[in-house]
């Protein structure tokens, strides 16, 4: 499921105050088995995922918690 999240790939982030952010992945780096998203929200603030592997297994989502 990670190979749908390729620079470019639209995606939508919680927020406290929002309930949801647009973002938009600006990088990703692929280390084996690890995949490590850069999600940009639309404010301007700079979001790095958790192992993003790990994270798309366990939850499926596009929802990381920045």
């Amino acid at each position: 499921m990670a190979h749908s999240y390729d620079v470019g790939t639209k995606a939508w982030q919680p927020d406290a105050t929002e309930g949801w952010v647009a973002s938009e992945v600006t990088s990703k780096k692929v280390d084996g088995d690890k995949i490590f998203l850069v999600f940009e929200l639309a404010n301007g603030e700079v979001c790095p995922s958790p192992e993003a592997s790990k994270a798309l297994s366990l939850f499926k989502s596009t929802n990381f918690n920045c």
